[in-house]
């Protein structure tokens, strides 16, 4: 009788070491195939520039890259969700960053007046890197939203992407917001004279 108790108890504890390992293995599933997914998306797209800017590369094509601000913006928010739970590091974010504010669009007849908002393209052509003047609210706002996210998984450098997300935000609504309709615009270029009619 005792042996056959034994045996009982034997089979429940696997049992329930068998159960524990499938709970286990299903509520880390998910974490581990985000994190896959990450990794994938930042190997295939985020291009190293130079020491210190990074971008993504939206061309699908290494040998001829292009950077669009929906793109770098989109990045950005990633590489901040990624921080917070401790997949990315604090400089992929900053170089990230970095591209976005040396791709600055300037204002003005002279393209003087400097703003937060990103110029909406950067390509090669002849060897050499062109960037598209205009911008794309859709890029500055996924900007704009990836600084809250970086303040979160980064708060030593809270105070700078604070500053930053506060003067883009300024930028978007100074430059990209119709105050007649209340609306955002498709871009800084977007003024009563570019109505499209449909």
């Amino acid at each position: 009788m005792k042996h056959l108790k034994f045996i009982w108890a034997f089979i429940g504890l696997i049992a329930i070491l068998y159960i524990a390992i499938l709970l286990f293995i299903r509520l880390k599933s998910p974490n581990n195939t985000e994190y896959k997914i990450y990794n994938s998306w930042r190997e295939n797209y985020v291009i190293q520039k130079n020491k210190h800017e990074s971008f993504v590369n939206t061309s699908n094509k290494k040998s001829h890259p292009v950077a669009l601000s929906e793109g770098q913006g989109y990045g950005l928010y990633l590489t901040a969700k990624a921080g917070t739970k401790g997949w990315a590091k604090q400089k992929e974010y900053d170089n990230l960053l970095n591209y976005y504010l040396a791709h600055r669009e300037y204002l003005g007849v002279k393209h003087n007046q400097s703003t937060y908002l990103m110029q909406w393209r950067q390509y090669q052509k002849n060897k050499k890197w062109s960037s598209d003047a205009n911008s794309a609210t859709d890029g500055d706002l996924f900007i704009a939203f990836s600084l809250t996210q970086s303040k979160k998984a980064w708060p030593k450098r809270a105070k700078f992407y604070q500053k930053v997300e506060h003067k883009l935000a300024n930028d978007i609504l100074t430059y990209e917001y119709n105050k007649e309709t209340k609306t955002l615009t498709v871009g800084d270029w977007a003024t009563k004279n570019h109505l499209i009619i449909i």
